[in-house]
């Protein structure tokens, strides 16, 4: 998360960056401004995993955004099934913090001794890689790659949480104008609403027809429209996915 004191602390152009974020209004624009940023701070080449609430960081999907990374990294990590293969990501969430690679790599052997000749060569391709976990609202949260120039960046510390800072401004940033992008294709009347409330709060279809005066058929047919307007098939991936978009909230 952003800290007020670092942000204070942050050179001219790191907060001329933070205080334009607000205006810029597309993935691609965002991450490529973050992405000149970083360079200036030694950041050599970023990745950075846009997926939906609640999914693994390198689910089907997930879309990777990179820069920087060689064209046959990118080919070999677009591939799903290669990437479902790459531990690193999600033992980084576990965790809650910035690590390297090797960090996380040692995590997943020690769990699982097996050898992965592949992540071998991609330590000895990138020695400075790290992961840095960002969070967002409603679950939304993701993973972001950077591969650092040389170890002096590495060792400074102030250097590396400026550039978790800035990007865990330009994920917050991203997450609200996807919620608003999904929030505007999805449109649950006032009953439909109630009944996903209801729903939330763990009422079944005959109580959720008795507190809102409604034939049990009613509430069904509403449910159907629920499930269909947010794409799911039953009540807990409709809870979790209005959740998501703030269609509801906990009370």
């Amino acid at each position: 998360m952003l800290i007020e004191s670092d942000i204070v602390e942050a050179r001219p152009q790191q907060m001329a960056f933070l205080e334009g974020l607000p205006m810029l209004h597309s993935y691609p624009d965002i991450l490529e401004s973050a992405y000149r940023l970083l360079m200036t701070m030694g950041v050599k080449m970023m990745a950075y995993h846009l997926v939906p609430p609640f999914h693994s960081q390198i689910s089907k999907g997930a879309m990777i955004i990179s820069f920087g990374f060689p064209k046959q990294w990118v080919e070999y990590y677009a591939d799903p099934a290669a990437r479902a293969q790459d531990p690193v990501p999600d033992i980084v969430m576990e965790q809650y913090s910035r690590m390297s690679w090797a960090e996380a790599l040692k995590i997943c052997r020690d769990k699982n001794p097996v050898t992965d000749i592949r992540h071998a060569v991609e330590m000895a391709e990138f020695p400075y890689a790290f992961g840095l976990p960002l969070y967002g609202p409603g679950g939304r949260d993701a993973y972001c790659a950077i591969i650092m120039d040389n170890a002096s960046n590495v060792t400074d510390m102030w250097n590396m949480v400026q550039i978790q800072n800035i990007m865990q401004a330009v994920h917050v940033r991203i997450s609200h104008l996807t919620i608003a992008k999904d929030n505007a294709a999805i449109k649950l009347s006032h009953r439909e609403t109630e009944v996903l409330n209801w729903i939330l709060g763990g009422k079944s279809r005959n109580d959720i027809a008795t507190i809102l005066g409604l034939a049990p058929a009613t509430v069904d047919t509403y449910l159907r429209r629920i499930y269909e307007k947010l794409g799911v098939n039953n009540r807990i991936m409709a809870s979790l996915r209005a959740l998501s978009q703030n269609l509801i909230k906990l009370s």
